[in-house]
């Protein structure tokens, strides 16, 4: 990913934190962690369809609006759960990192079915852990 994917996806971000702020949008502002999950599940309908009807533009134009209404729901997840999106973040990474030790450790992976299966061990290792 360059610079500027970066640069535009901290515009999102810094839009969201506008419309969500002391002179936002009244609707945005009062979206509730439920609410706005509707919100996404409308949205990934919609890029389903563009996918589906082979719409690249519409195509596009859904993913944008998917990515916005996730980073909206993380947001929102900052004032309703008090999570931090930097958690979040760091989080999944952790996740994938420890999933994938045939990309960030000494385990190999030649296939999508060897990947699978290793993906698959060590989550059933870490539920066994809890």
């Amino acid at each position: 990913m360059d610079e500027k994917t970066i640069e535009s996806i901290k515009r999102v971000v810094l839009l969201i934190e506008q419309m969500r702020g002391e002179n936002g949008c009244p609707w945005v502002k009062k979206q509730t962690f439920q609410k706005h999950l509707e919100e996404v599940k409308d949205e990934l309908r919609e890029l389903e369809d563009a996918f589906k009807n082979g719409d690249n533009e519409n195509l596009k134009e859904e993913l944008g609006d998917v990515l916005w209404d996730v980073l909206t729901l993380i947001r929102i997840s900052e004032d309703e759960y008090a999570f931090k999106t930097k958690d979040i973040a760091d989080g999944i990474c952790e996740k994938i990192i420890r999933r994938k030790p045939y990309i960030f450790g000494n385990e190999k992976a030649e296939t999508v079915e060897e990947a699978v299966a290793i993906w698959k061990r060590i989550k059933e290792e870490e539920k066994n852990k809890h």
